[in-house]
């Protein structure tokens, strides 16, 4: 790692290199880790940023935080043999969560947080070798310590890595960490991970819709529901219309079962979705509902979908495995 992962993605396209090298291609450990990129010129605006871009990497990014639950999944024999290694990361984890609360939350005794907050400013008066700052060059040790302890998190997570793909085996370990990313999909933290797939899955077919886009987006949504059925009962209805007053009783009864078939179908779907999220009340269906009913069912799309994912050589990551989602749902942009 020759930049700092405080401010460049290196670290984490490395780390997700290792997995890719180790355990398998289409696995990850960082979820495209983006670390804000706003100029900063000053010493105490660079450790604020860092703190935050730190937070990104140890925590939200990613898998880092749940690597001794993968042990656990997998019977934690790896945990007793580095007990050592699991237990400095989550030191890290803790000191990080604690420079990110109390430098970007609001903390005080009051609120319960007051530990944190001593916690926090204790390392930066270690860090800085003085009481409190008081001008912006005395961050530079801060920053300095920072970047330490990013170096820290990310040589315990390429042991961990290491260890992992030595110390199970290679199915199991490839079935656990494919059923820990999914998990991380589900989340309620991460929805807008599959929330900005889906728009930008919109926009690369409709790349000239710009107003009202997520009204748009919801609409779509509801047309991968309702469309083909509502065209087949136009289709039906004109035919009936056309043909009624021509055709034998008999002929005629089948198109009407037909026309009450596709009816069948479409109020169907508006149930289904309007029992999840109107109580069951179809006049209160909104075109939103849909685009939520569709998010929701990614989690059973993700399972069903890995082995042809695999198979075609895409990753896990959203840009690859939502991606091909929705061009099986929507069709190619």
């Amino acid at each position: 790692m020759n930049r700092s992962l405080l401010f460049y993605r290196d670290g984490a396209e490395e780390l997700n290199a290792l997995v890719q090298e180790r355990i398998a291609p289409h696995l990850f450990l960082l979820c495209n880790y983006e670390p804000d990129s706003v100029r900063i010129f000053g010493d105490d605006g660079r450790f604020l940023k860092g703190v935050a871009n730190l937070y990104k990497f140890v925590v939200d990014a990613g898998l880092i935080g749940r690597l001794k639950r993968l042990d656990g999944k997998l019977g934690g024999s790896l945990g007793r043999k580095c007990r050592d290694v699991f237990g400095n990361l989550q030191d890290c984890q803790a000191l990080v969560q604690d420079l990110r609360t109390n430098f970007a939350h609001n903390v005080s005794e009051e609120s319960g947080t007051g530990d944190v907050r001593r916690r926090a400013q204790q390392w930066l008066r270690n860090a800085i070798q003085k009481e409190e700052p008081t001008q912006a060059e005395d961050y530079q040790p801060a920053v300095e310590a920072l970047e330490k302890l990013a170096e820290r998190v990310y040589s315990l997570a390429s042991t961990l890595v290491d260890e992992l793909s030595q110390a199970y085996e290679k199915e199991e370990l490839i079935r656990q960490w494919e059923g820990l990313i999914l998990e991380f999909y589900d989340s309620s933290t991460n929805r807008n991970i599959a929330e900005g797939q889906l728009k930008l899955a919109f926009r690369a077919r409709f790349p000239d819709a710009a107003d009202n886009l997520d009204w748009k987006i919801a609409g779509w949504c509801k047309g991968l529901y309702l469309k083909k059925d509502e065209k087949e009962l136009e289709d039906a209805r004109t035919e009936y219309d056309k043909f009624q007053d021509q055709i034998p009783v008999s002929t005629r009864t089948d198109m009407e079962k037909w026309i009450e078939e596709i009816e069948g179908r479409i109020r169907k779907t508006r149930e289904t979705i309007a029992l999840k999220y109107c109580d069951g009340q179809v006049e209160r269906l909104r075109d939103y509902h849909y685009k939520d009913y569709y998010l929701s069912s990614l989690k059973t799309k993700y399972t069903q979908q890995l082995p042809q994912l695999k198979a075609k050589g895409y990753t896990m990551l959203p840009q690859d495995m939502m991606q091909y989602i929705m061009e099986e749902d929507f069709g190619k942009g």
